[in-house]
């Protein structure tokens, strides 16, 4: 706006192109600093509010650009009289605007670089006060102080999605993995059974595990870090059996037949046990299937996954929890 802005007399706008106001900052308080450009006297109400927008745009020359944005809730502001042109201080400074932004962080999509419009609305009489503009001085032109504590997001990151096993060797496994959405991602975690297998985060998104105990399943997941080193929650598990090496389920007299089967399998354990439920893993080790007893220590299967489909023919590995303790046996399925 060209020359000085008539404060309560018309609807101004004050564009302030970068804030810089964190999203989840704790502001304690905010106001701006006016500069009287003229004499104006008489008492006068003046409401203040923000256009509700994370991306306001700066003005036009387009009718109503300013009175048709949507707004915030207005504060309204009630300043003395101002008797010196040039002056800038007690008088020329606005309420306190600390409701309006908190008004404008709560919008989904507001961030640190988000522009912000103050609009000030017609007076409650014929009054005003008369502001220098940007436009004249760009000096003395209206100055948003926003004070505040904080500022930073400490939610955790997305975890990784869609672990999984690729390939397998006589004591290694290689894994890999995809971003999750939206990628704030610094580093990865590698957790093999419940422990980081690399102290150091890494950037990769595959990484091969060596030197695995044989005979023995292990879990495997990842978490991911973001740049303030908040961790995510853990991603799906994927368990393995390092190749070549034997599963021992025999102190739990488990029987499994036929193996290899097609559309059937009967596992029985001894009756000195208990089978708390059973779940079906994938050679990529995904939970394809989960089981429940149907008689006392007896279990038939017949080949199908979630939702009742068939699963295709291929190497399973059935994890039998008996008494809250994990023991393996490997199953093909074939027709």
């Amino acid at each position: 706006m060209e020359g000085d802005l008539d404060v309560g007399d018309k609807i101004c706008g004050i564009y302030f192109q970068n804030p810089g106001i964190p999203k989840h900052a704790e502001i304690d308080s905010a106001f701006i600093q006016f500069t009287t450009d003229n004499t104006s006297l008489g008492e006068v109400t003046i409401p203040l509010f923000a256009e509700l927008s994370a991306s306001a745009k700066n003005f036009s020359t387009q009718t109503k650009d300013i009175s048709e944005r949507e707004n915030t809730a207005a504060i309204n502001w009630s300043p003395a009289e101002w008797e010196i042109p040039g002056e800038s201080g007690a008088k020329q400074k606005s309420p306190d605007l600390t409701s309006i932004l908190q008004e404008l962080q709560n919008l989904d999509n507001w961030s640190e670089s988000s522009p912000l419009v103050i609009i000030t609305g017609f007076a409650n009489n014929d009054n005003r006060r008369r502001v220098v503009s940007y436009d004249i001085n760009s000096e003395h032109a209206p100055k948003l102080s926003v004070y505040y504590k904080g500022g930073f997001d400490l939610s955790p990151p997305e975890a990784p999605i869609d672990l999984r096993i690729v390939s397998q060797a006589e004591s290694s496994i290689s894994i890999d993995w995809d971003n999750p959405e939206p990628e704030n991602i610094l580093a990865y975690f590698v957790y093999v059974d419940g422990v980081r297998y690399q102290q150091n985060g890494i950037k990769s998104t595959q990484l091969k595990l060596e030197n695995l105990s044989l005979g023995s399943v292990h879990e495997i997941y990842v978490t991911a870090i973001n740049n303030l080193s908040v961790e995510s929650k853990k991603s799906n598990s994927v368990f393995s059996v390092v190749a070549g090496s034997k599963i021992r389920s025999e102190n739990l007299g488990i029987k499994i037949y036929p193996n290899p089967f097609s559309s059937q399998l009967q596992i029985k354990v001894s009756s000195a046990f208990v089978i708390d439920w059973i779940e079906v893993l994938n050679l990529s080790g995904k939970t394809v299937a989960r089981l429940r007893p149907q008689g006392e220590n007896e279990i038939i299967w017949q080949g199908k996954g979630k939702g009742n489909t068939a699963l295709p023919d291929g190497v399973y590995l059935l994890q039998i929890i008996s008494d809250g303790k994990p023991h393996y046996k490997k199953v093909i399925k074939k027709q």
